[in-house]
């Protein structure tokens, strides 16, 4: 499994990410540029123990500094634990154990021991279960052995079950279905365990006759949703810090929650309802423990913390917020770790700061330091709200940049190509030449091909989509609201949609409409690489809103979700040109 990601929500696009920084307090020196360099100190010692959520020694536990390989550590057969860790400053100490959930927490790394015990929590599931899965593996996964998704089966004595052939000495599984969605974990029925790699275990079985049998008897699993629980000892500042940063994870936990409970249909609703929630509690707290805490490392991480409840907009930013900034970021050199683990905060921070050499040390970090998917996640978020707000310098800047070999491996380069200030498709300009497949149902009589022509005196909206995309899917409820209501409309411009499938045929058009939505508008049908090719879309769904002229009024994601409604709300009430 992946490890957690710590970007709350995609759609978030950053907004809402648990973040803090490394800064050591050893003796320091003052290098080229006001960069600070760290000179050596001792190794912080951590000990401990590691239990389950009922205070039991667990069959298999590790425990690490993430990014120190040298830190991984086996935890004993009776639950304990330790090893020392030369690196100084901030670091992320995670904790993972056959059973129970992965977690990870903000350690201070300064010389002091650190002694701590670890009651590990548990996965949410679903209750009563639902479909569960194994993934199956009869070669090594270490070695590259590949797994088989093979489903269980209800037996009548309420366990699941599944037969696995096996020609080795050695059978891997996980499990799907749970623990939440999305994660796949060991099993109870176990001879062995190992880790996977990625923060959960894979059980072992020994196969007999040429086959092994995996069961699951649902009312032996641990239980769900328990709470992990951390205690410290000694003078190590870790302990000052955690109720702080637990806190603050919790909030930013809870606007993921109500994003998530609110559906949002684009990137702009969910931050729409992000920025509704009032952060001003949780930042009092975190400004209340940070006037009564002097050490340095411990006062970033409060920091940090502070700079990852909400957004902070560098043009209505308060004085004391820059003040703030500066403390977290200022005199930090770009290979401090704290840029890489915790970056979003890092340079929210560094946005606020007034110091130019921080604005430099910034376009260094996105554009040469930081991880590249990372950064161009981060540039991707600048373009977004760029496109957003018209701002056409800075969409250049960030399109320039996210189109540079640096990002080609990653999604964001593709993406963002239907977000080039120089595309076809932009605000004021004539909808490009076309000519598409008409998909014509039951109308034998409609024309066969779809042309600029016929798309003149109304309003049209073009949806590019699919019937395997999700997201346009979830598109639908507001497609047939907006028809339903603005289409037809008495006094006011007339408003039309054209939906362009991008799909394999047009069967599965005919069957989505018939089964699913019927979509009373007209149809076209488009290859996936054709519409890239003739609308410089790379991806979907993506619209765009032409007047009775052709020109272009607005495209995605300015006219997707619920603001469409808004927007047809303002355009068909104006004069038509």
């Amino acid at each position: 499994m992946p490890r957690k990601n710590l970007l709350l929500v995609a759609f978030l696009v950053a907004a809402c990410t648990k973040t803090a920084a490394t800064q050591s307090t050893a003796p320091t020196t003052t290098g080229a540029g006001g960069a600070t360099a760290v000179s050596p100190a001792a190794a912080t010692t951590i000990e401990g123990t590691v239990s389950g959520h009922d205070g039991t020694p667990l069959p298999l536990a590790h425990v690490r500094i993430l990014g120190d390989k040298t830190s991984d550590t086996k935890v004993a057969r009776d639950g304990t634990f330790t090893f020392d860790v030369s690196r100084q400053g901030l670091a992320q100490l995670e904790v993972t154990g056959v059973n129970h959930a992965q977690t990870a927490f903000m350690v201070v790394l300064d010389g002091t021991p650190l002694k701590l015990d670890i009651q590990l929590g548990t996965y949410p599931r679903q209750e009563p279960l639902g479909t569960v899965s194994a993934l199956v593996w009869t070669e090594d996964p270490s070695g590259g052995g590949r797994p088989e998704t093979i489903g269980l089966t209800p037996q009548s004595n309420g366990t699941l079950a599944a037969t696995v052939k096996a020609s080795g000495e050695r059978v891997w599984y996980q499990l799907f279905g749970t623990s939440g969605p999305g994660r796949s974990v060991n099993g109870p029925q176990a001879h062995a365990y190992a880790y996977d790699g990625g923060g959960d275990y894979r059980s072992i079985l020994l196969p007999s006759d040429g086959k092994v049998e995996i069961t699951v008897d649902p009312a032996t699993l641990v239980p769900a949703g328990a709470a992990r629980v951390l205690s410290f000892s000694g003078d190590n500042p870790t302990r000052r810090i955690a109720d702080v940063l637990a806190a603050a994870d919790d909030e930013q936990e809870r606007v993921t929650a109500m994003v998530r409970e609110s559906k949002p249909q684009s990137g702009q609703e969910a931050r729409a309802v992000a920025s509704a929630y009032d952060f001003g509690p949780a930042r009092g707290a975190v400004l209340t423990a940070l006037a009564a805490e002097e050490h340095p490392i411990a006062r970033r991480a409060m920091l940090a913390a502070y700079f990852g409840l909400g957004s902070f907009p560098p043009a209505d930013a308060a004085d004391a917020d820059r003040a703030r900034a500066a403390e977290l970021v200022g005199g930090l050199a770009t290979d401090d770790p704290g840029w890489q683990m915790y970056a979003t905060a890092m340079i929210r921070a560094a946005e606020l700061s007034n110091d130019p050499r921080d604005a430099e040390r910034l376009r260094t970090l996105l554009d040469e330091k930081l991880d590249p998917e990372l950064a161009a996640g981060i540039l991707f978020s600048r373009l977004m709200d760029a496109t957003m707000s018209n701002d056409e310098a800075k969409q250049r800047d960030a399109y320039k940049r996210l189109q540079t070999p640096r990002f080609g491996k990653t999604p964001y380069f593709f993406i963002s190509k239907q977000f080039n200030p120089d595309s076809a498709i932009r605000t004021g300009k004539k909808f490009p030449k076309f000519e598409v497949a008409a998909i014509r149902g039951n109308n034998k009589k409609a024309a066969k091909t779809l042309r600029n022509e016929d798309l003149t005196g109304k309003v049209y909206l073009v949806d590019l989509w699919a019937t395997w995309c999700k997201p346009c899917v979830a598109e639908m409820d507001n497609l047939h609201a907006a028809y339903a209501k603005h289409a037809g409309a008495k006094g006011r411009r007339p408003f039309e949609i054209l939906s362009i499938s991008v799909d394999k045929g047009t069967d599965e058009v005919d069957a989505f409409r018939k089964d699913r939505f019927p979509m009373p508008w007209r149809h076209a049908h488009l290859d996936f690489d054709e519409a890239g090719q003739l609308f410089g879309v790379a991806g979907i769904p993506y619209a765009v809103l032409l007047d009775e002229t052709g020109t272009i009024l607005a495209t995605s994601p300015q006219v997707s979700g619920a603001s469409l409604d808004s927007i047809l709300e303002r355009v068909l009430a104006e004069p038509a040109p």
